[in-house]
This record gives structure tokens, C-alpha cells and sequence, in this order.
């Protein structure tokens, strides 16, 4: 697993799952742009020192350090927009120690809706997967014509019997 050392735009979104009391995942959002919690990045600093930063804003020094998934990041653009990183992070809280707004952070979904229709939505469609344990999972990518070959083979083989 490589660490994130440094990141590549001047902007970087740290989509914070928090488990929260009514069993969802919910996401505090800064209503900048992008949503998540969006930040000016310090090229001097490393930033994982920086996403942990962001996220202790919203958080409680007591609760458990923040996951940050070190596989995933992704490049966020938009005409008009600063370009920007999307990370990923996640956190078990107390319970007692949540913020009373909570209850007004989003789900990922609701997030999604929010974001224009364009192919940055699949970087949040990615982070989805990747929270949902995607990254875990053993997975292959197979190209149409092997589907379709392998469909048509399997449909034969339905036929014979």
C-alpha cells in the first residue's frame, strides 16, 4: 500500500464518511463546490497531516483517528472551478460525541444528485465503491466481445440440453 504523500492540485476533498447513530453513512460538506470538505492544500505539508486536519474540524479531538483510504484519490475538474482532489475517509464515532448537526449532513447519494452531469460523478461514484469495500473485493475487467462470446456459448450449451 503506498502512503499519499503529496497531492497534485491546489485544492484537495475529503469525502469524511461518518457512521452515524441512525445506522447511514453521512457526510459533513462545507458547501464549497465540490461536496465534502474542501480545503487550499500546502504543497509543504504532507496530505495525509492535511486531510486529517480537515476532518478535525468537524470532529472531536476524543474520537478515533480517521481512516483514510491510501488506495483511492481522484482528479476533480470543472470549467470555472480550481481543480481538485477527491480523497476518501471514514470514522466510527461515539455516538454520545457526534455534533448535534449531524442530523443534517447527507448521504452519498444525496450528494451525488447534487453534482452536475458530467465524469466527475463517477469519482464520487468510485469513493462509493470504494466505502461499500470495493477495494477489497477481487474483481476483473472484461472487455464486450468476451461477454458477448461467453453469453452465446453459455446459450448454446442451454440449447444442446
Amino acid at each position: 500500500m503506498a502512503l499519499l504523500i503529496n497531492c497534485d492540485t491546489p485544492h484537495a476533498t475529503l469525502l469524511l464518511a461518518v457512521e452515524c447513530e441512525d445506522g447511514l453513512l453521512r457526510f459533513p460538506n462545507d458547501a464549497s463546490f465540490w461536496p465534502g470538505l474542501g480545503f487550499k492544500v500546502d504543497m509543504m505539508l504532507p496530505i495525509n497531516e492535511q486531510l486529517q486536519s480537515a476532518a478535525k474540524k468537524y470532529i472531536e479531538d476524543q474520537w478515533p483517528k480517521v481512516s483514510i483510504w491510501q488506495e483511492y484519490s481522484s482528479l476533480l475538474q470543472h470549467d470555472g472551478v480550481m481543480d481538485s482532489t477527491l480523497y476518501v475517509a471514514k470514522i466510527r464515532p461515539d455516538y454520545s460525541l457526534l455534533p448535534s448537526a449531524w442530523q443534517s449532513w447527507q448521504t452519498l447519494p444525496a450528494l451525488i444528485r447534487t453534482l452536475p452531469k458530467d465524469r466527475n460523478r463517477l469519482a464520487f461514484l468510485k469513493a462509493w465503491q470504494v466505502l461499500s469495500g470495493g477495494l477489497e473485493e477481487s474483481t476483473k475487467a472484461l472487455d464486450v466481445a468476451e461477454v458477448a462470446k461467453h453469453l452465446k456459448s453459455l446459450e448454446k450449451d442451454t440449447q444442446k440440453s
